[in-house]
């Protein structure tokens, strides 16, 4: 993340349901750390909705085309040399 034009945090944390404190949005600084806190069930109903309204202005593209396959997928297995048999999402060819 670092590095990135439009985020400058060194840290990102995922607050999950379990803990009941939903916080989202916003920065904590310490020193020259800066954490970015997000909500994870926000962020990822956040994160579906954009990629579907995505898909569905450029499911005609070739290049979509030819590239979903290796976008993101469940594998079993894992995906070769990173974790090779543990199930985890994945993407790249």
């Amino acid at each position: 993340m670092r590095g990135h034009a439009h985020f400058d945090a060194t840290h990102v944390i995922f607050t999950v349901p379990e803990t009941k404190t939903g916080l989202h949005d916003f920065s904590i600084v310490s020193g020259d750390k800066k954490a970015a806190m997000f909500d994870l069930d926000l962020f990822v109903d956040g994160m579906d909705a954009a990629v579907r309204r995505w898909y569905l202005a450029n499911m005609g593209s070739a290049i979509l085309k030819d590239n979903l396959p290796h976008l993101i997928r469940y594998s079993q297995t894992g995906v070769l040399p990173f974790t090779k048999g543990h199930s985890a999402i994945v993407s790249g060819a």
